[in-house]
C-alpha cells in the first residue's frame, strides 16, 4: 500500500458515510456505505490473503480514495445506491432488466396514447410496467382499449383515423370526443395499469348510472358491456390473498455457482386487491466486493442481500408512484 493510500486512511473519519475507489487513470472502481469509515475502508487493507481474487485485483488497482460523511447509516445507505445507480462502478452489482420484458407507453403527444415497446428511453412519457413479453402486454393494450377507446394519433387529424369505425377510437382525433372524455379515459386506462381495478368498476358504475339517469339507454348498455369485459379480467387474474390486500413481493434469489461466484434475480410481483396484476424479473450482474467488518469476518451473503436490495429498492421505486407497502424475501442456495 503506497504512502498516499496509508495518509488517506489514517484520516478517515469513525463516522458512517460511503466511500469510493479510484484506479490511477482516475477510473471509479467501486463504491460501498460504512458504518465506521475508517474500520471498514482499513479492513480492505488487512488480512489480504482470505480476500476473493476478484477483491485482491480490485485492491490492487487503488491509487485514490473519496469520502462522503453522512449522518446516519439509513443516509449512507441511500446515498450509496444511488450512486452506484448513475456511475455504475466496475466492480459493483449492475442491476439489469431481463431483456423479454416490455412495458405500455402513455406518450405526451397532442394526442395521448398507449403503445407496447422494450425500451424507457423517453423521459416525457410515462411508464407501465414490465409485462412478461409482447404478447402478454398487447393483450393488456387490446382488452383495455376494448373498454375505454383511445386514438394512436399523435396529433389532431384532418379526418378520421381507421380505428374509429371498429369502435377502438372514439373520434378524438377529428374533436368528435370531448377533451374532458378522452383524459377521462386516460386516467382509467392508468388506473388500470396500475391495477387499481377496484377503482376502475366504481367509474364504471357511475357512467351507467349517469346514463340510465339520463334515459340514454344505448350508452347505458355500452357502459354496462364495458364493465362485464372488466369483469371477466378480475376473474382472470391469479387470486393470491386471503382479502383484497395491495401489495408489492419481492424475492430475492442468491446462487453460488462452481466458481464461487454469486448470482442472483429478483422477482417483483404486484399484487392488488389481493389478486396478481404483473410480475417482473431482474436479473444480477457482477458482484459486490467481499470483505471484513468492523466487527470481524463480513457475511458475504447477508452483504448481497442487503447491498442488492437496497439498489433495486431505491432504483425501482424512484421513477413509479405506488403506496403499496413492500414485502421482501430472500431465498439462498450457496452450496456448490
Amino acid at each position: 500500500m503506497s504512502e498516499n493510500l496509508k495518509n488517506i486512511i489514517k484520516d478517515l473519519p469513525n463516522q458512517p458515510g460511503v466511500y469510493r475507489y479510484y484506479n490511477s487513470e482516475d477510473q471509479l472502481l467501486y463504491i460501498g456505505k460504512a458504518k465506521n469509515l475508517k474500520n471498514r475502508v482499513s479492513s480492505y487493507f488487512q488480512n489480504s490473503k482470505d480476500h476473493h481474487p476478484r477483491t485482491k485485483l480490485m485492491i490492487s488497482q487503488i491509487s485514490r480514495i473519496e469520502y462522503t460523511i453522512c449522518k446516519t447509516e439509513s443516509e449512507s445507505l441511500l446515498l450509496e445506491a444511488n450512486l452506484i445507480n448513475s456511475l455504475q462502478p466496475k466492480y459493483n452489482i449492475a442491476l439489469k432488466e431481463d431483456k423479454n420484458y416490455c412495458y405500455i407507453k402513455l406518450t405526451k403527444n397532442q394526442i395521448p396514447g398507449f403503445f407496447v415497446t422494450k425500451y424507457k428511453d423517453d423521459n416525457t412519457s410515462e411508464y407501465f410496467g414490465p409485462f412478461s413479453n409482447r404478447f402478454v402486454a398487447e393483450a393488456t393494450l387490446h382488452t383495455l382499449r376494448s373498454i375505454f377507446p383511445f386514438c394512436q394519433c399523435k396529433k389532431i387529424q384532418n379526418r378520421h383515423c381507421n380505428y374509429v369505425s371498429i369502435g377502438l377510437c372514439e373520434g378524438i382525433c377529428i374533436g368528435q370526443e370531448s377533451w374532458n372524455s378522452y383524459l377521462e379515459k386516460i386516467e382509467q386506462i392508468k388506473k388500470a395499469l396500475q391495477g387499481k381495478l377496484g377503482e376502475v368498476e366504481v367509474f364504471l358504475n357511475q357512467k351507467i348510472k349517469y346514463f340510465v339517469e339520463k334515459e340514454d339507454f344505448k350508452q347505458a348498455t355500452v357502459w354496462k358491456e364495458r364493465l362485464i369485459l372488466l369483469h371477466k379480467i378480475l376473474a382472470s387474474k391469479k387470486s393470491l390473498l386471503s382479502g383484497p390486500h395491495t401489495i408489492d413481493l419481492v424475492t430475492l434469489i442468491i446462487q453460488k455457482n462452481q466458481e464461487s461466484c454469486y448470482l442472483g434475480s429478483i422477482f417483483i410481483e404486484h399484487i392488488r386487491e389481493g389478486k396478481v396484476v404483473n410480475i417482473a424479473n431482474y436479473l444480477l450482474s457482477g458482484g459486490e466486493i467481499e470483505g471484513s467488518s468492523e466487527q470481524g469476518e463480513v457475511d458475504l451473503e447477508e452483504s448481497l442481500s442487503e447491498k442488492f436490495l437496497s439498489r433495486f429498492l431505491v432504483d425501482y421505486y424512484s421513477l413509479r408512484e405506488t403506496d403499496a407497502p413492500v414485502l421482501v424475501q430472500v431465498f439462498e442456495n450457496l452450496e456448490n
